[in-house]
């Protein structure tokens, strides 16, 4: 991430361009389909039980590094007088990314350089059948991968709601066209994926919460920061008793001789110098605190101001600086009672920021109690009620032998090279059908790790046929893993009936 922000900040303050498209945004698309291939890498030393607790993980870390690259790290570069910049602010950066975003990474997966490779150039030149099934499975993919592509898109939209609403509309197309290449890739180049169990959905449904939250926080933010120039006027009743809107101060700050301040804003029309008299000009002087007409003949040396007028000055419109910015200050909740958004901000944006910032607490506190509440509770109503109960667990009177979609947990090992799974078990014992894969004709001894080795404690037979001389060790503990199936007695009957006819 921390590259990234270096790269993307280089590129963005040198305008780096192609064809008059940004670079920065195109180099974050790439990265994010990057990103997957390092934190797989980084999953890979990570010890899980099931695919499915891999993948929950592997869901969060790319979910984290995508979100930060595509929506927060804009909003960290871009100068907070830049926000709503539309030329050369953050608003164009959001677009180029949300259109950057809906074109790359789908036309990256649509492309697959790797699969084309593999089976129009390697392919065809295989030396056997096996070696060239290997190259047309086609790409592998993993379901945390595809979801984490959903919910980017999703908090892109949340994240910059308020200052680019067209973003829910380019947000829904990027979100259609992922559905179409997606499903153009699953039924045609992507590999059959492992079945998972429930963990990644559950866990994207606190996903959508927290895009949901930061929807209600963001806005709050983006709110409050209105006009985005940090300069408060002191036309706002709430600042005129302040000292930087006291005129007799500002005006014994002019007339003093040879004087120069930060934060002052000098507007200056000296282009008549004969139209005016009894006025103070400066020229070539650029200040931010203070705005300022007059006019008044040339001096002769216009870096100094003249201490021989009069000083009478003809004050327009004064401003003060002032810090708009409630987001890097890392002041929560963005309400402005709380923090004197009244300096800089109009009625109705009070108005506005204040709901929102309340909203933004109540999210939170909803997102909380949506994530541990129902722990929470239960661990609490445990103390003082029997929470056991009965009918939770009844019979169902449904065999596992009778639902012939489920299988059973078959010890393997998959492995690039190899077209169908490793076998590391005796499989003598079990139904066939309760491997979650059909073997070719070689049968599934063929794939067996267990008979390329002989001799080993607990072995029966060889290869494909049984063997009274194999050389077994009396009550050892099998080198390789166990598996039984305990049907009942009806599914053996069954069985039975089936091998007569």
């Amino acid at each position: 991430v921390l590259v990234v922000a270096i790269v993307v900040r280089y590129l963005e303050d040198n305008k780096i361009s192609w064809g008059g498209i940004p670079i920065p945004a195109v180099f974050i698309s790439v990265m994010n389909t990057v990103v997957p291939a390092f934190c797989k890498i980084i999953s890979s030393y990570e010890c899980h039980d099931a695919d499915g607790d891999y993948q929950l993980f592997l869901y969060s870390k790319i979910t984290l590094v995508r979100w930060v690259n595509t929506a927060i790290l804009f909003t960290v570069i871009t100068p907070f007088d830049k926000t709503i910049d539309s030329q050369d602010g953050l608003l164009k950066n959001v677009f180029s990314v949300f259109l950057a975003e809906m074109v790359t990474a789908p036309a990256l997966k649509m492309l697959d350089f790797l699969s084309h490779f593999k089976k129009h150039i390697l392919a065809p030149r295989c030396k056997t059948q096996t070696e060239m099934n290997l190259h047309f499975r086609g790409t592998f993919y993993f379901l945390a991968e595809r979801y984490t592509d959903m919910t980017k898109i999703f908090f892109l939209t949340c994240w910059y709601a308020v200052i680019f609403p067209v973003g829910y509309f380019w947000g829904a197309v990027s979100l259609g066209v992922y559905y179409w290449t997606d499903k153009f890739c699953l039924m045609r180049t992507w590999a059959a994926a492992s079945a998972l169990g429930t963990q990644l959905s559950k866990l994207s449904r606190q996903f959508f919460a927290i895009n949901v939250l930061a929807l209600a926080v963001l806005s709050s933010y983006w709110w409050s920061g209105f006009p985005y120039d940090n300069l408060c006027s002191c036309g706002n009743l709430d600042n005129q008793n302040r000292e930087e809107c006291d005129v007799e101060y500002f005006r014994s700050q002019l007339i003093q001789s040879g004087s120069t301040w930060d934060n002052v804003t000098i507007n200056l029309d000296c282009s008549d110098p004969d139209s005016v008299e009894n006025l103070i000009c400066f020229p070539n002087q650029v200040w931010s605190n203070v705005t300022v007409s007059a006019q008044e003949n040339l001096d002769l040396e216009p870096t100094r101001l003249r201490s021989n007028v009069n000083s009478t000055v003809n004050i327009t419109d004064m401003h003060f600086y002032c810090n708009q910015d409630l987001l890097r200050q890392s002041l929560f909740p963005a309400i402005p009672e709380f923090w004197s958004g009244q300096t800089w901000m109009t009625t109705d944006q009070y108005r506005l920021s204040t709901m929102f910032g309340w909203a933004s607490v109540a999210f939170l506190i909803g997102l909380l109690w949506l994530m541990f509440g129902n722990d929470i509770m239960g661990k609490v109503f445990a103390q003082f009620k029997n929470t056991y109960d009965p009918f939770a667990t009844k019979d169902q009177y449904i065999d596992f032998s009778c639902v012939p979609e489920i299988f059973g947990y078959v010890p393997q090992y998959v492995h690039k090279q190899f077209q169908y799974p490793l076998l590391a078990c005796d499989t003598d014992g079990i139904d066939t059908n309760l491997i979650p894969w059909e073997c070719d004709s070689s049968g599934f001894d063929y794939w067996n790790l267990i008979y390329d080795v002989d001799g080993w404690p607990g072995q029966t037979r060889t290869r494909s046929h049984r063997a009274s001389t194999v050389d077994t060790i009396p009550n050892a503990t099998p080198v390789f893993s166990l598996i039984k199936h305990y049907p009942p007695a009806w599914y053996n009957e069954e069985d039975k009936g089936t091998e007569g006819s």
